[in-house]
């Protein structure tokens, strides 16, 4: 123990080798991610697979309907990128932009699950299936997904990542006016120009926009607070 507290060059090589050895024991070397983390991240990977496989066969939305939800292409992405990041390189997993896209999918889960749950819920009695699918997606997989945000490296996040979150879901929603004109059909109520004015539509999205901005701009706010007096995370 003396050695570990000594100041000398011979006691920081023997503490350093001490920390590496333990990192070993507990399944993560100094150049990779805690095989916990590794483990979860494939877990959830394989429950959200589980639940866009029940959510696809149970649809009674055409193909190119169903992937026009916005829930479902995020879903996508999470499903998509948690293996690659649970074998990301650890220096490449805490970069900016790693870690900004990340985050950026941990607003979209939060604001989807939001409006599922609060608007978009009306009480339906759903089939099994279809209900342990939605379930899923919108319940089960954005509280874990924000849980694993927790515990992601801090300090790495910029203000205008919050606005660049923002702005590409105005991406989507003029993607989904412009096919809407085309096909007659609009993936949500409040931007469905079949049923509401094109000025109600636009405050709409600009609502959905303000959201997004307001709940990434906490989370930037979150990140760069703890970045400041915080360890940076193994997760």
């Amino acid at each position: 123990m003396g050695v570990l507290l000594s100041k000398t060059a011979s006691g920081s090589i023997v503490f350093d080798l001490a920390v590496a050895e333990t990192d070993f024991l507990n399944g993560q070397s100094m150049d990779s991610r805690p095989l916990s983390a590794k483990i979860f991240d494939l877990s959830l990977a394989a429950i959200l697979w589980m639940g866009l496989a029940i959510s696809m066969l149970t649809t009674e939305d055409s193909w190119p309907n169903y992937f026009s939800f916005f829930t479902i292409l995020t879903n996508f992405a999470i499903a998509i990128s948690l293996p690659i990041m649970a074998f990301w390189p650890v220096e490449k997993f805490r970069s900016h932009a790693s870690l900004s896209f990340q985050s950026m999918l941990t607003v979209y889960t939060i604001i989807t699950g939001l409006v599922y749950n609060f608007v978009l819920r009306t009480g339906w009695v759903q089939p099994p299936a279809e209900f342990i699918g939605n379930n899923t997606l919108h319940l089960l997989v954005p509280i874990l997904y924000v849980s694993r945000w927790v515990f992601l490296p801090k300090g790495a996040l910029k203000w205008r990542d919050s606005l660049i979150w923002a702005g590409l879901i105005l991406i989507y929603i003029a993607y989904s006016f412009i096919r809407g004109a085309f096909v007659g059909w609009y993936p949500y109520n409040f931007i469905d120009l079949n049923k509401i004015t094109p000025i109600a539509a636009a405050q709409n999205s600009v609502m959905v926009f303000l959201a997004i901005a307001v709940v990434g701009l906490i989370l930037v706010a979150i990140d760069r607070c703890f970045g400041k007096f915080s360890k940076v995370s193994d997760l």
